[in-house]
């Protein structure tokens, strides 16, 4: 088979990075735990853990298009967005949706399921190794130390079904669709920018 015959099933992996997909669970997570009073506090913290990840990868690719603050050498232009999301988010709800005792084989899972769609990535010619292993690195720490930080407490309240079975609904009618950032990116970095210039990656290589 051969990596041509393999690209409808990279596309679909790489959706579960984007946040056509990640950004209705996120809110969901929130809704849900702000439902119950047990679990209402941790809804906050959980929208504004997601922020500051959002951000972090903001920023760093901002530093490129808007500035053309890269790594030529490792051809780094900013954190892989989707790597970095999925690596945040995915472990995250895992860990929650399973019995306490089971949180960290849930966590390991979704991280599992974060590094198939930091490859999709790769094998999709978006992002270059190092954008995508910094991604999965830095996404996958700030998801290990956020479970680890919020204990035993960090779980969906009993009865979860309906917050699952929205999450699978809203993934299945909208996976396959892409959220706009690229273009919101693209705006802010011209406006950023000095000479209202945007920096692509074939300026980091010195292409014409």
């Amino acid at each position: 088979m051969t990596t041509g015959d393999l690209s409808p099933i990279w596309q679909r992996l790489t959706a579960l990075g984007d946040l056509a997909v990640l950004l209705p669970c996120v809110l969901i997570t929130a809704a849900w735990l702000a439902a119950k009073t047990e679990t209402r506090r941790l809804a906050g913290t959980w929208l504004l853990f997601q922020l500051s990840i959002v951000a972090v990868v903001v920023g760093s690719k901002l530093l490129y298009m808007a500035w053309g603050i890269g790594i030529r050498a490792w051809d780094f232009t900013g954190l892989s967005g989707h790597s970095t999301m999925a690596a945040t988010i995915w472990p995250c709800l895992f860990s929650a949706l399973v019995p306490r005792t089971h949180r960290w084989p849930g966590f390991a899972l979704g991280w599992g399921l974060a590094a198939w769609v930091a490859w999709s990535r790769i094998e999709l010619g978006v992002h270059s190794m190092a954008e995508v292993l910094s991604g999965l690195a830095f996404g996958g720490c700030a998801a290990l130390a956020y479970v680890r930080h919020m204990g035993p407490v960090w779980r969906f309240p009993a009865r979860t079904y309906g917050a699952v079975l929205a999450m699978v609904v809203l993934i299945l009618l909208v996976i396959g669709g892409r959220f706009p950032s690229e273009r919101w990116l693209r705006s802010m970095a011209q406006f950023m920018s000095l000479h209202h210039t945007i920096y692509a990656r074939r300026d980091l290589r010195g292409e014409p």
